[in-house]
């Protein structure tokens, strides 16, 4: 299923109608994908297979659509030390789909001395006449590639191998110099931003004092487009990246580790923010539920066009929040826990009926879904066994042990007395801020 917005990045101007006028010659086609996560629940029967066929599905669109190269956003590997299936399902996949006859039709101009400082092959991999790539591959590492100690992580394997091109590694604690690399085809010139994951505590910081720069490279005659992996949603203070952040000059940001996937390019005053979301859902949460999605990008001159593709392969996922009150019965009512389970047993059953009939229309998706129930009560409920409730739907959903979870609401406690958010926040900031400089100077002696 494809989904088609044409975008114009001139002046923050967006018509859906807009027909991006463009030449094969002139045109990069890119197919986005983040957060793969292979390798994930890869010792289950049930599920050990899921993240491999659906990557499998994002290199089969590639090769479908003929693109000229596949960008991911990072979390290729769930792990950070994959097992040794798992790194050899992965080159297999990466050979039989990316290795190939298609001419690759772009050049990389910037210079592979910056851009793949870290390895001892100063060069794209489909630049090495000793390999026969028609479909690049360039990523950026995630917090799940993780690099250890001696700084390297699964992904520089690949690498090295010559099955990808990572990009956007970095060395220093205290700033970071993000230089692009630079792709050309016809009159189009891509300048590709981009850098692994930091500890987001970190790199606020390094924004805030202005130690992250961006060198320019001709930003007006280039497509700027910036791969970040990051925390996008703000859980506290400092451990995420505000998009104030980001620089001005860009056209594009593709926001990786963000799992719940954004239809659509989102327009934020200067440039615009694509956010694909996972490819498999490794948890089961609010965000993870629904379709999965890659995108192709389609980029000529200064302007973009993106098409949303749905995936078919990944496993059905349905989460529902049930509060006592939605479901009709009597809090006062006699069995009131035997009632409860009743009710949360026949929205299941009408759950799965929803994905039998998925399932007869899209025959790749697996078999079993899953199914996440959150059932929020009060402390006077007394929960009965999610365990023996998930029992009865074994061999019907891919998760029958954990189907069900119980939220206990707290009784709200009034505010005895009035706090200055600002002042709290400030206060929390810098006794933050100085642990965390404390802690680095203590890792860099």
């Amino acid at each position: 299923m494809v989904f088609i917005s044409f975008v114009t990045c001139t002046n923050g101007y967006r018509n859906l109608k807009y027909k991006l006028k463009m030449t094969k010659e002139s045109k990069i086609s890119i197919l986005v994908a983040t957060d793969i996560h292979l390798g994930f629940e890869e010792r289950s029967l049930i599920r050990g297979d899921d993240s491999f066929k659906t990557f499998e599905e994002v290199l089969s669109i590639a090769q479908k659509k003929k693109v000229d190269f596949i960008l991911l956003g990072g979390d290729l590997f769930h792990d950070n030390k994959p097992s040794r299936s798992t790194v050899y399902r992965c080159m297999e996949l990466i050979r039989k789909y990316c290795f190939c006859d298609h001419q690759v039709k772009f050049q990389l101009l910037s210079n592979g001395e910056v851009d793949f400082y870290h390895s001892a092959f100063k060069h794209a991999n489909f630049q090495d006449s000793h390999l026969k790539v028609g479909i690049p591959i360039f990523t950026i590492y995630g917090n799940h590639d993780d690099i250890a100690g001696n700084g390297l992580c699964a992904v520089d394997c690949l690498h090295a191998c010559g099955l990808v091109n990572l990009f956007g590694k970095h060395e220093g604690i205290e700033e970071l110099n993000v230089v692009p690399l630079i792709v050309k085809k016809g009159s189009t010139k891509l300048a590709l931003y981009g850098f692994g994951n930091v500890r987001d505590e970190r790199l606020h910081r390094m924004f805030s004092k202005g130690k992250v720069t961006f060198p320019s490279e001709d930003a007006e005659s280039c497509f700027n487009l910036f791969v970040i992996h990051q925390n996008r949603a703000q859980h506290s203070l400092t451990n995420y990246i505000p998009i104030t952040f980001i620089p001005e000059m860009m056209d594009l940001v593709i926001w990786g580790h963000e799992h719940k996937p954004l239809p659509d390019p989102e327009w934020h005053e200067k440039f615009y923010v694509m956010q694909p979301g996972s490819t498999v859902a490794t948890s089961l949460s609010d965000g993870e539920a629904g379709p999965k999605y890659c995108y192709l990008l389609h980029i000529a001159g200064k302007e973009f066009r993106s098409e949303k593709i749905e995936l078919t392969t990944n496993r059905l996922f349905h989460f529902e929040d049930i509060t006592l009150e939605n479901t009709g019965i009597p809090p006062d009512s006699a069995d009131l826990e035997k009632k409860v389970e009743k009710y949360c047993v026949q929205h299941v059953e009408s759950l799965l009926k929803k994905c039998k009939l998925t399932l007869e229309e899209e025959m790749d998706r697996p078999l079993l879904p899953l199914i996440r129930l959150r059932l929020h009560v009060n402390h006077e409920f007394k929960k009965f066994s999610v365990k023996q409730f998930g029992k009865q739907f074994v061999d019907r959903v891919a998760n029958p042990m954990d189907l069900l979870i119980f939220v206990t609401k707290r009784d709200s406690v009034p505010m005895l007395t009035a706090v200055d958010k600002k002042l709290l926040s400030a206060a929390v900031r810098k006794t933050s801020q100085e642990a965390c400089e404390r802690i680095e100077a203590v890792v860099i002696m």
